[in-house]
């Protein structure tokens, strides 16, 4: 029985993932070698209904038992939802909604695959959920890709640039241009202060810069 599911799901560029409960793999191998449904309210179940109605191109009953099998905390169910409003309805929002559900799972695929989409269409939705949910090493790396194209935003940067500024502690891995940029955008100058230190004591820019440069490489 298992090996006719993994036939059927792999001819229509499916995975398989392990079916333990007998009677729920009998179900499934009934649904997908006979055509004959009988749903059963069990997650796992309504995952294998939602791909049979996907591959059947019935995407009406697809959402139906993928939704059933999210509502159970189903996370494979969640990526093929976001998927399907990636792929096949274009829905950015209900995307969005159901990759952040499984990413807030962690799951690795919703993550991937919702980094790559706005990589290509909008890095402030990456930085931002990198922000919120306080994955430092995936927001480093987000923000280094970003510097490392040849084109550029001003509304991206700015947005960045707060991100960085915003950061409590940066771990000992991050790259030292981020805790340099920290340093600087943080750097409060005050005016009264610079003129009793450098005017009245007889200095002049030169010691300024100098000494700005040491507070913001400390």
């Amino acid at each position: 029985m298992e090996e006719a599911i993994i036939h059927f799901l792999k001819e229509n560029n499916y995975n398989y993932t392990k079916i333990e409960n007998i009677d729920l793999l009998t179900n499934i191998h009934t649904l997908y070698t006979s055509n004959i449904p009988n749903p059963l309210d069990d997650r796992v179940a309504n995952y294998y209904y939602g791909i049979y109605y996907a591959i059947q191109q019935n995407y009406e009953l697809m959402k139906i038992h993928y939704l059933k099998s999210i509502e159970a905390d189903y996370v494979p169910a969640m990526y093929k939802l976001a998927e399907y409003y990636r792929v096949v309805e274009p829905n950015e929002a209900e995307m969005e909604k159901y990759y952040i559900m499984g990413i807030k799972k962690n799951d690795y695929f919703c993550l991937e695959a919702f980094e790559k989409f706005y990589q290509e269409t909008n890095y402030i939705k990456i930085v931002d959920l990198y922000t919120k949910i306080g994955n430092q090493e995936r927001l480093t790396n987000t923000i280094i890709h970003y510097f490392n194209q040849s084109s550029s935003d001003k509304k991206t940067e700015k947005f960045i640039l707060k991100t960085i500024s915003k950061m409590e502690e940066l771990d000992d891995n991050a790259p030292r241009f981020l805790k340099l940029i920290k340093n600087i955008k943080n750097r409060k100058i005050d005016l009264e202060e610079l003129d009793v230190k450098y005017t009245s004591c007889g200095k002049g820019f030169s010691e300024a810069e100098e000494d700005f440069y040491q507070d913001i490489i400390k």
